[in-house]
């Protein structure tokens, strides 16, 4: 047996960054026995975190993420050893070196054997499901839409919410600040196209001014609309009315129809036009407007020329930012039409969207791409502070199964202001505890149960699932191919 050369001890602290902006952290020990240069951990004492995610990208590199943590980590693999393709085992980290194994304990990779795992989980679960520092609104002024795109789910309907509606929807938002005690109230208008509804904005947003005073909350309003409609008068007038934010789709091209009007003709002129003058004429910085481009292959293809062209017009302004997003079914009825669409990270790999995004940098927010966001529970469906209110009046969980699936609906504001609000109905969409099967999958703190009330209820949460875990692996290996990447790189 070779002479002990060194005795190593290393403490340091995990920090984490939970949803409500709370902290917490994890302190972790570890021994390292040097036997003739070889680094060995001692596994009767620590262990692998089973909420490690990783894949291998083409080069055979070690493409990691720890669900906790939300670090990102690639492995480089300069010794060229096999590593089995979506497996972390102990003999890989045998063979790192002390500084590197510090790192592992460091970013959480590598736990005490003593840590509760499962009490974590449910810290987090508690924060997410609990947190009443926010309650979230999103409200479809009407169904209606003056653009038919071709891959549009919603149903279209004459409906508008009337003044007496949005009366209503200020007491119950006074109803859950008395019991929730909200430091926060975000709207977030939707349609149909919202702005088909702007008297009900203006007449909302004078009328809550009045509640915000009393009960001192901060209010903050964002958009997402064709932008056909948002002119300059409209945008400052919108902008008096606390909407900073803005999402707006625009298909790439001029020559692209996949965004028309509902007579046929073509949306991008005017679109672009009004984008410009916003950039022009608006010189306050306080305000974000996140062009969205929705890809398909056809559109995928002429990449370079749609970034090229979106990038000379607004990519030295900081207000502006893009985001380009795989088109999608939401209504999760996966028609042919999204099947022959359906992007993945080696498609886009062979497209060679890594060289745009080299050329283009951190001005590109490609995460998009898998629609993924690393964040505890990123759909307030699951929690009891977020609604959808459709232009029928009907309070909502879910702001995407918005027609035949009657569970959705957990109350009613009728036209003549009368509210009904059922807790029962609520309640399934709200677990007091995580599902029990969940804990030992390895994406659990990304959803925790709820990032899909709707797949839940439905019975389709094993599709759903593993659709997730997908969008995770492709996320990995979409993000390496970003120059500007978030991967902390370490060697074996």
């Amino acid at each position: 047996m070779p002479a002990i050369d060194v005795f190593f001890e290393y403490h340091e602290n995990i920090i984490s960054q939970k949803t409500n902006g709370t902290r917490f952290s994890f302190k972790f020990t570890i021994y390292m026995i040097l036997f003739g240069g070889f680094r060995m951990i001692n596994w009767n004492l620590y262990k692998l975190s089973r909420f490690n995610v990783s894949t291998t990208d083409r080069d055979g590199n070690i493409l990691l993420t720890n669900t906790i943590t939300n670090v990102f980590v690639k492995i480089i693999n300069n010794k060229k050893v096999p590593i089995p393709s979506f497996e972390m085992n102990k003999k890989l980290f045998d063979r790192m070196s002390k500084s590197t194994l510090n790192k592992m304990i460091q970013y959480g990779v590598i736990v005490k054997n003593e840590m509760n795992q499962d009490g974590v989980i449910d810290d987090i679960y508690i924060d997410t499901v609990e947190n009443n520092k926010r309650l979230d609104i999103v409200v479809l002024t009407t169904n209606q839409c003056n653009f038919s795109c071709i891959y549009c789910f919603q149903k279209r309907e004459e409906h508008f919410l009337n003044f007496k509606q949005y009366d209503a929807l200020i007491l119950f938002i006074e109803e859950k600040i008395k019991k929730y005690g909200y430091q926060n109230v975000k709207i977030r208008w939707f349609g149909g196209e919202p702005l088909l509804g702007m008297e009900g904005i203006r007449y909302f947003s004078k009328n809550i001014n009045a509640l915000r005073k009393q009960y001192n909350f901060t209010y903050g309003c964002g958009i997402i609309t064709n932008g056909y409609l948002l002119n300059l008068e409209t945008f400052k007038e919108l902008y008096k009315y606390n909407v900073v934010t803005y999402q707006i789709s625009i298909d790439g091209l001029p020559e692209i129809k996949h965004r028309v009007m509902n007579n046929g003709n073509s949306t991008f002129e005017k679109i672009f036009e009004n984008l410009k003058k916003i950039r022009d004429n608006i010189k306050f910085q306080m305000f974000s407007i996140t062009i969205r481009i929705n890809f398909t292959k056809e559109l995928l293809a002429r990449a370079d020329e749609i970034v090229n062209l979106f990038y000379s017009e607004f990519g030295n302004d900081k207000r502006f930012c893009f985001s380009f997003i795989p088109v999608f079914d939401w209504s999760y009825k996966d028609s042919d039409y999204m099947k022959a669409e359906r992007l993945n990270a080696e498609l886009i790999h062979e497209k060679d969207v890594s060289n745009i995004m080299k050329k283009y940098g951190d001005k590109l927010d490609f995460k998009a791409w898998t629609n993924l966001l690393f964040a505890h529970n990123d759909c307030w469906a699951g929690s009891k502070h977020g609604y959808t209110i459709d232009a029928n009046g009907d309070i909502l969980k879910c702001d995407f199964k918005l027609e035949g699936f009657e569970e959705n609906k957990v109350g009613t504001i009728d036209e003549n202001g009368n509210l009904s609000f059922s807790h029962e109905k609520e309640r399934r969409w709200i677990f007091d505890t995580p599902l029990t099967e969940c804990y030992a999958c390895e994406c659990f703190p990304l959803c925790l149960s709820t990032s899909c009330g709707a797949a839940r209820i439905q019975g389709i949460m094993q599709n759903k699932c593993l659709s997730f875990k997908q969008r995770v692996l492709d996320y990995l290996k979409i993000e390496s191919y970003n120059s500007n990447n978030h991967f902390l790189e370490v060697s074996l």
